[in-house]
């Protein structure tokens, strides 16, 4: 008996998965045990779907308010509910599922990973700057871990030792050792962009779900190098693209925005070494094949890397441009194929006339790695292997799993004798709509407008850019952007922003529709919408709901006396921000030369930095700030009144 207890303890220890189809990573998507079933959510419809993948059956189940990430933990499905701090468990009783109970969580749960065994789950709370562990066999809560930034996606190391955990602020990167609960920071790669002005720096916003390779060697983690430096300008004639927009970089290279993965080696404990490599995901634009119309822009943003099952590709979802990117992992010298690729002299490498797709590697050099591209339906966002080591692919949007042809893109990886780029295009065989669509029509069909970088009439053809590229779940993206040569904090679009028109920081554009004209059709090089097309996009966005926040609803002593300091005429916090959304929808010149709109302040504790420059990080610097007295003044506060006026604000 000793000796048994001893081998599952080795194998529990090992650095390699015992099931290599096993997730290493958090999900929309995941496989029963013997992987001839899938499981994914359904965010609008409340609801888990189950597909039998031998017979095509589907079946579905109420789990509660915005399902956001599922993991199989043991024989039980545990699913995070994101609109009720909570996390739903799950039966399934050959093919019948039933929710069997709803544990307390963190502020909007989202990432959750399990270890193999099920021994332990550990799940991210945005809104709480926290990863909570649990026991997956009594279902107890363990220890909490402090992790700053909104930290949403999650992966677990083989050895079940290391945690790393992405944040989607700040291009936040964590791991955490399991065995004495310290957190320790990860560098994202630095890298820069050439422009008329010179060389500017490339900032990281992480998009997406991150993965270890199941040998345990590799860690990677989905990211958007954005410039933000760079004006971006505006044509003067509406009909025009942008000279300089978002969406003008387009082809290969490196552009405004860059889509790409960062890799990790990790040493024999699962730690990361210090330096990873920023892999832009690029290839040479190609018009006329059989594929014309549905060919995957790659300069979209990356929502999930998951590893193949022998640790030799990574399969990377690109959202917004509904394709899924099949790239290896280790870079290559193309053998024969070396006067067929020429380089730049830039960091994002530039290849011309060559046929195969490739990334660039952006440390020291211009190593490339062979890529294939499979055209998915609306929305891609998770993958999974089946029995047979198919890709399964859930697509979001069209509430659709469906098979791609990972087999062949992976033959199409490894064969670097192939120089036709046609021949690394595929297209999947066919989803299966999963659930029905419960969402109101208008609703619908406007974000499928603001979700897409393919639909001529929001982005330049190539540009890569979609309204959820900037508005991460309609949301903000932490950054700010210089527009026009002022700086530009991206404002959260959660809740019904009509209520606070004029929309914008200073100009008084009258509607969400006429801003979605004006920056589809300028910034983003967009052909341009009809007003009708623009409602849509109105109707989806007014759809939205508040984010949770940490002290919603609370009534504490210190919210109190936080609410009686706001409201304090000397202090002067009300006298702009008031009423039911605290905004007197009006301009005051506040901070630099330009009038801004008052912000409300409804759900203000998840939309940092704030002001329109983001010069302030923290909702403690914005009433710090206001200590000159430019904006109301809290001089006269003690350091206990300013934290009570900060727990105020943190309840809205």
């Amino acid at each position: 008996m000793r000796y048994v207890m001893l081998l599952s303890m080795l194998a529990a220890c090992g650095n390699s998965l015992r099931d290599d189809r096993f997730p290493t990573g958090s999900s929309t998507i995941v496989t029963n045990r013997s992987h001839d079933a899938v499981y994914n959510v359904n965010v609008d419809e409340g609801t888990v779907s189950r597909t039998d993948l031998v017979t095509g059956a589907v079946s579905e189940v109420e789990v509660g308010s915005e399902p956001t990430r599922i993991a199989r933990v043991g024989d039980e499905l545990w699913v995070t509910l994101k609109g009720e701090r909570g996390i739903g468990v799950l039966s399934d009783d050959e093919g019948s599922m039933k929710m069997q109970q709803t544990l307390p969580a963190g502020i909007e749960p989202a990432g959750i990973v399990a270890t193999e065994d099920g021994r332990r789950v550990y799940v991210a709370n945005t809104g709480s700057d926290q990863v909570t562990e649990y026991d997956g066999r009594t279902r107890e809560k363990l220890r909490t871990f402090p992790v700053q930034d909104a930290p949403r996606f999650l992966a677990l190391h083989p050895n079940d030792r290391v945690l790393f955990v992405a944040s989607t602020r700040n291009g936040t990167l964590s791991w955490i050792d399991l065995a004495n609960g310290e957190v320790h920071p990860m560098d994202l790669p630095e890298t820069s962009r050439d422009t008329q002005d010179g060389e500017v720096p490339l900032g990281p916003r992480i998009t997406g779900d991150i993965s270890v390779l199941p040998d345990g060697t590799e860690f990677a983690v989905p990211v958007v190098y954005a410039d933000t430096t760079t004006s971006v300008d505006e044509a003067e004639d509406p009909e025009q693209p942008s000279p300089d927009g978002y969406g003008s970089s387009v082809g290969i290279g490196v552009g405004r925005t860059n889509p790409s993965i960062v890799t990790f080696v990790l040493d024999g404990d699962g730690e990361p070494v210090p330096q990873g490599d920023a892999i832009f995901l690029a290839t040479q634009p190609f018009s006329e094949t059989e594929f014309s119309g549905a060919i995957p822009v790659f300069r979209s943003y990356p929502t999930s890397v998951t590893p193949s099952p022998d640790s030799q590709e990574w399969l990377v979802t690109m959202e917004s441009s509904n394709a899924l990117l099949v790239v290896s992992t280790e870079a290559n010298d193309f053998g024969g194929m070396e006067t067929m690729v020429d380089f730049a002299s830039t960091d994002g490498g530039e290849c011309r006339d060559c046929g195969m797709p490739f990334t660039s590697a952006q440390q020291g050099g211009f190593d490339v790695h062979s890529i294939a591209v499979v055209s998915t339906a609306v929305g891609p966002k998770g993958v999974v292997f089946d029995a047979e080591d198919r890709a399964m692919v859930h697509s979001w949007l069209d509430r659709a799993v469906e098979s791609v042809p990972y087999s062949e893109a992976s033959v199409a990886v490894r064969d670097l004798t192939k120089g036709d780029f046609r021949e690394n295009l595929f297209v999947a065989r066919g989803y299966q709509r999963v659930a029905e669509p419960s969402l109101p029509e208008d609703v619908e069909a406007g974000r499928r407008l603001f979700f897409s970088s393919l639909d001529s009439r929001m982005a330049a053809s190539g540009a890569g850019i979609s309204c959820s590229t900037c508005h991460m779940d309609g949301r903000n993206d932490g950054l700010t952007w210089n527009l026009r040569g002022q700086p530009r904090n991206t404002p959260s679009l959660a809740g019904p922003v009509y209520l606070t028109a004029p929309v914008t920081w200073s100009e008084e554009v009258d509607s969400v529709a006429d801003e979605a004209m004006l920056t589809s059709s300028t910034r983003m090089g967009g052909q341009g919408l009809h007003e009708t097309d623009a409602l849509l996009i109105e109707a989806y966005i007014n759809s939205t709901r508040y984010p949770d926040v940490p002290r919603f609803g609370e009534t504490s002593d210190l919210v109190q006396q936080g609410e009686a300091l706001f409201n304090r005429s000397d202090v002067g916090c009300g006298s702009c921000h008031n009423g039911d959304l605290y905004t007197d929808n009006d301009l005051h010149q506040i901070i630099g030369p330009m009038p801004t709109q008052t912000p409300t302040l409804r759900g203000i504790a998840a939309s940092a930095p704030y002001f329109h420059d983001g010069s302030a990080p923290s909702l403690a610097a914005v009433v710090d700030m206001a200590r000159d007295g430019s904006m109301g003044d809290t001089s006269m506060l003690s350091a206990d009144e300013r934290k009570a006026l900060v727990a105020y604000l943190e309840s809205l």
